[in-house]
Formats: structure tokens, C-alpha cells, sequence
């Protein structure tokens, strides 16, 4: 028995829909309405309006199965389905259905669905769909889909989703999805997915991801992703990616990774953040920075920046750079392609001969070094890192103020004791051709050893000098301070 009732409940639904679709496309002979207070009809042309039912305009219309009328001026309720050739003016209510040829203005409810073929000022309400060929101007609300042809100012909800072929201003609300093929003004709220085919303006927000073909301003939140193949100004917030094809001026912020055609302000990701063309505000990513062409601003990545033409800072693991305008890039290496870059041959008083190669900018560069030094039949050697930066006093005159960090291993392929030897060293260049220099100067020494004797007992490095200015032992370590000098030569590689 349920099951009958459940197919003839589909039927019913199915009629009424084809009937009230059908009835606003007919055109009637006669376009003279009458006006009358009040009408009853059981099943049309069964009332008492009859067969001119549809060119009267009543102020009180009840239809107990389907009923039609010319027109409503007040109110008209139906236990099925009311069918309205002219305008409705008003409150208009229907168990299954109502379907109105003109505007609707005022209030309109069905249990299953609206039908308007003109504009709608006011508030619909459907259990099932509302189908508005022009524009709805207030309040529309269903439990599955909203169907409209052209614009949607105000409020639009349903349960799944909302298809709006025109401009939807204001407000849409959807379950599942909104679809909107032309300009969005205001917000729009999805379970899933906002769809928009062309131009928008303010807010959307999806629980899966935002779709926009043209350009959007405003801001778009996501949990999964936002795609967007038009221009973007404003802020893009997705739990996994964000896409933006062309131009973006605002904010992409993305738990993994942002992508976009040219950016300024701010590129936030968990992972990565990709720019096809210029970018320029702050680029910050759990992995990598890349723009492939300018970046003006800072780029700041725990493994890795690149782009072809730095004008700002970078901060990460690797820096890679063409060329560095103006700024300076900070890291454990950077390399820049048109930066500074020099091979130097260096002696001093720990490590007779000591290979560094530098590489960045003269702002900013890093040093890497491997020093070698023989005793008889000790052999010792040792492998730096460290950073420094040179100011240029002349066109042959440079100074060079570096800090490294030097591990010591004594006689034996690698100790594995503390054994540092940290220097700051203050030299002086001069350069002889055009690539080859002549440096040298002091440096201020802190080795810091947990090397002991024989007996066991922390003496430090036995490679250090003995002489200086200080020499203690504190809780296992020995730490000792000296002055002591650097002197070397300088191959200019670019």
C-alpha cells in the first residue's frame, strides 16, 4: 500500500509539473480580464468562473483540485495545484503546486513546486523546486533546487542546489551546489561546490571548492580548493589548494599549495606556492617558493626560493636566483646566477691550506672550505661553514668581515668528540687583475674542545695554539680564545 501511494504521489508530481508548464506557455484568445471578489472550483472548468476562469482576476481564489484564474489581487489557495495566467498579487498557496504566466508579487508557497514565468518580488517557498524565468527579487527557498533564468537579488536556499543563468546578487545558500553562468554580486554558501561561469563580487564559501571562469573580487573560502580561470582581487582561503589562472591582488592562503598566473600581497601555503609571471608581496610556504620571473617582497620557504630577479629578501634552506636587484637572500646556500661567487686559496695558523668557495651576494654570502694540515706523521684536516659580507672601499680595495665554524679532526678520519674551532676574520683585499685578489687580515678565534690526554683529562685540540688570551676548562669542555691571522688569494669566478 505504501508503495502505491508513493508512485501515485510521483505521478501526481510529475502531472502537475507538466501541466503548470504547459499552461504558462498558453496564450489565451481573449486578453480582457474581468475582476471579481472571490471564486471556488472544484477542477477546472468545474467553478464559478467556468470556462472564462482564465481572464478573471479575483481577490479570494479557492481551488480544491486545479484551478485557474486570470490573475490574483489578494489571495488564492489550492489543495492541489493553482494555475495562474496574469499577475499575482499577493499570497498564493498550493498542497502540490502553483505556476503563474506573470510577476509574482508578495508570497508564494507550494508543497512541491513555484512556477513563474515572469519577475518575483517577494518570498517563495517549495518543497521540492522553484523554476523563475526572470528575476527573483527577495526571498526564494526549496528543499532540493531553484531553478532561475536570469537574476537573483536577495536570498536564494535549497536544500541541493541552486542554478541561477542570470546575475544572483545577495545571498545563495545550497546544500549541495550553486551554479550561477554569469556575474555573482554578493555571497554564496555550498556544501560542496559554487560554480560561477563568469564575473563576481563578494563572498563564497564551499565546503569541497569554489569554480569561477571569470574574474571574481571579494573572497573565496573552501575546504578542499578554489579554482578560478579569470582575474582575483581580493582573498582565496582552501584547506588544500588554491588556482587562480590569471592575475591575483589580494591573498591565496592554502594548507597545501596556491597557484597563480601573477600575484601581490601575500601567497600563504602549507606547502608550496607557484607563480607563472611576476609576483611581489610575501610568499611564505612550509617547502617552496617559485616564480619563475620577478619577485618583489620577501620569499620565505623551509627547504627552497626561486625566481629569476629577487628585489626583496629570501629566507630558506636553498636560495636560487638569476640575479638579485636589490635585497638579499639568507640561507644555508644561495646561489645566484649573476651574484658573487669567488674560490680562495687560504692559509692560517690552525689549517695551512684551506680551499672556500663563497657563494650569493656581497651583502649576504655563504662560505663552504675544507683546510688540510700535515704533522710529520699526524695528518689533520678540517670542514668549515659560515657567512659573511664585503664592502667595497674602492674599485680595487674590498673588506671582507666572515664568521665560520670549523670542525677539527685530528689524526684520524673523523672525530667525533666536539671539536670547533669558530672564527671571525676582518680581511682586507686588494685586487691585482681583473680576476685575482690578494687578502689577508686578523681574526678573533673560540675553539671549543671536548678532546682529552692520555690520562683522560680535557685538554682540547692539540692543533690550537697555545698562546692567547684565555684557557679554561668548564664542565668538560675546553674552550680557548687567541688572535690569530689569515692570508690568501682570490679567484674572481663571474
Amino acid at each position: 500500500m505504501n508503495t502505491r501511494n508513493k508512485k501515485f504521489q510521483i505521478i501526481i508530481l510529475i502531472v502537475g509539473m507538466i501541466v503548470g508548464v504547459i499552461s504558462v506557455y498558453a496564450e489565451t484568445g481573449d486578453t480582457t480580464k474581468i475582476h471579481r471578489k472571490a471564486q471556488v472550483t472544484f477542477a477546472h472548468p468545474i467553478g464559478t468562473n467556468g470556462d472564462e476562469a482564465a481572464q478573471v482576476i479575483n481577490n479570494f481564489s479557492f481551488n480544491l483540485l486545479y484551478g485557474v484564474s486570470g490573475g490574483v489581487n489578494g489571495a488564492e489557495i489550492g489543495i492541489l495545484i493553482n494555475n495562474t495566467s496574469g499577475n499575482i498579487k499577493g499570497f498564493q498557496f498550493a498542497g502540490i503546486g502553483n505556476s503563474a504566466k506573470g510577476t509574482t508579487n508578495g508570497f508564494q508557497a507550494a508543497g512541491l513546486y513555484n512556477v513563474v514565468m515572469e519577475e518575483v518580488t517577494g518570498f517563495q517557498f517549495a518543497g521540492i523546486t522553484n523554476i523563475n524565468r526572470q528575476s527573483v527579487n527577495g526571498a526564494t527557498i526549496s528543499g532540493i533546487t531553484n531553478l532561475i533564468r536570469e537574476d537573483a537579488r536577495g536570498f536564494v536556499f535549497s536544500g541541493l542546489g541552486n542554478n541561477v543563468r542570470g546575475t544572483a546578487r545577495g545571498f545563495q545558500g545550497a546544500g549541495l551546489y550553486n551554479l550561477t553562468e554569469k556575474e555573482s554580486d554578493g555571497a554564496q554558501f555550498a556544501g560542496l561546490a559554487n560554480i560561477n561561469l563568469k564575473d563576481t563580487r563578494g563572498a563564497y564559501f564551499a565546503g569541497l571548492g569554489n569554480i569561477l571562469n571569470g574574474d571574481s573580487r571579494g573572497a573565496q573560502f573552501a575546504g578542499l580548493s578554489n579554482i578560478n580561470t579569470g582575474k582575483m582581487n581580493g582573498a582565496q582561503v582552501a584547506g588544500l589548494a588554491n588556482v587562480n589562472i590569471k592575475d591575483i591582488q589580494g591573498a591565496q592562503i592554502a594548507g597545501l599549495a596556491n597557484v597563480a598566473n601573477e600575484t601581490s600581497q601575500t601567497q600563504i601555503a602549507g606547502l608550496a606556492n607557484v607563480v607563472v609571471e611576476e609576483s611581489s608581496g610575501l610568499q611564505l610556504a612550509g617547502l617552496a617558493n617559485i616564480s619563475p620571473e620577478e619577485h618583489r617582497g620577501a620569499q620565505i620557504a623551509g627547504l627552497m626560493n626561486y625566481t629569476k630577479r629577487m628585489n626583496g629578501f629570501q629566507l630558506a634552506f636553498v636560495n636560487v636566483s638569476d640575479t638579485v636587484k636589490r635585497g638579499v637572500p639568507i640561507g644555508f646556500i644561495s646561489i645566484v646566477a649573476h651574484g658573487y661567487r669567488r674560490i680562495e686559496v687560504e692559509g692560517n695558523e690552525v689549517l695551512y691550506v684551506n680551499v672556500n668557495f663563497k657563494t650569493g651576494t656581497t651583502k649576504f654570502y655563504n662560505i663552504f672550505s675544507v683546510g688540510y694540515r700535515p704533522d710529520g706523521d699526524t695528518q689533520n684536516w678540517g670542514v668549515t661553514y659560515g657567512f659573511g659580507t664585503l664592502a667595497r672601499i674602492s674599485n680595487r680595495f674590498n673588506f671582507n668581515m666572515d664568521l665560520t665554524a670549523t670542525h677539527l679532526n685530528e689524526d684520524e678520519g673523523w672525530t667525533n668528540e666536539l671539536n670547533l674551532l669558530n672564527r671571525l676574520k676582518f680581511n682586507a683585499s686588494y685586487l691585482i687583475t681583473k680576476r685575482l685578489e690578494i687578502f689577508g687580515g686578523p681574526s678573533l678565534n673560540v675553539a671549543v674542545s671536548k678532546l682529552t690526554n692520555s690520562e683522560g683529562e680535557v685538554v682540547g685540540s692539540s692543533i690550537v695554539p697555545s698562546y692567547g688570551f684565555y684557557n679554561e676548562t668548564v664542565r668538560g669542555t675546553n674552550v680557548k680564545m687567541y688572535i690569530g691571522f689569515n692570508l690568501g688569494i682570490r679567484f674572481l669566478t663571474n
